[in-house]
This record gives C-alpha cells, structure tokens and sequence, in this order.
C-alpha cells in the first residue's frame, strides 16, 4: 500500500529521528544506555580511538556536542577504558555492545518490515542527494 502525506520531507525525517530515538529508549533504556551510548560502542567494537576521533566520527549526528559526557558514562560504568588517551571497550563495554547490536538489530527489522530493498535504496539515495544540494 503506498503511503501519501502533504507534509513535507522535513517533517518525515524529523519524525522518523524521533521514533528512532523513542524507540531506542525502549529497547536500550533498561540497560541505563541510550543512542549515542550505542553509537560510541558500536564505534570502538571496530577499533580503539580517542575522544576527538569519536566526536568527528559522531558530528554528523550530534547537534548537541555531547559525546564527551556519553563517553565520561561509558568509562564510569565499566564499559569503556581509556589509556594514554585511547579508548577501549571493557570485557563488560563488549558484552553490552554484542546485547545492544542484537537489540538494535531487531529495531531496524521492525523500522524495515514491508520496505522492500529497492525502495529502501531509493530513499537512501534521494536522500543523500538532498544533502548534496544543500551541502
């Protein structure tokens, strides 16, 4: 069934942001983690970095400059240590990060069901396009 609004694109990301956002909450919020907190686990399960090198990584999708908060929480609940300025995941950081990754996966099915994989690609791809234009 296709989906028709008068409402414009702005509204859609928007709103999609702030579903994915409630919805993390939901899924995560018991474990006392959040979005960033996943995006920061989720950054160091590839490879150890630094402070700078995850709020680069992040900026994209941090108006709010808070990575250095989320990272001082991680590292006070065992999950993240940092040494000579490199961060790391804990034993602890990487058992939450295989939990979250099953949790988060889960939540992107769900976001997906009955998208197919073309019409995802499409959107993707419009929407890159879009940041390029007004980039």
């Amino acid at each position: 069934m296709a989906v028709t609004s008068d409402k414009p694109i702005g509204y859609w990301v928007k709103q999609l942001d702030t579903l994915i956002n409630d919805r993390f909450a939901q899924v995560i919020g018991d474990l006392g983690l959040t979005r960033r907190d996943w995006q920061l686990l989720n950054l160091l399960a590839v490879r150890p970095n630094t402070r700078d090198g995850l709020e680069r990584a992040l900026a994209p999708f941090t108006a709010d400059g808070g990575t250095p908060t989320a990272v001082t929480k991680l590292i006070d609940m065992g999950h993240v240590t940092e040494r000579l300025g490199e961060l790391t995941l804990t034993e602890t950081g990487r058992l939450a990060h295989t939990e979250l990754t099953e949790a988060v996966e889960r939540l992107r099915d769900k976001t997906g069901q009955d998208i197919d994989d073309d019409d995802y690609r499409v959107t993707l791809a419009t929407l890159a396009k879009m940041c390029a234009n007004l980039a």
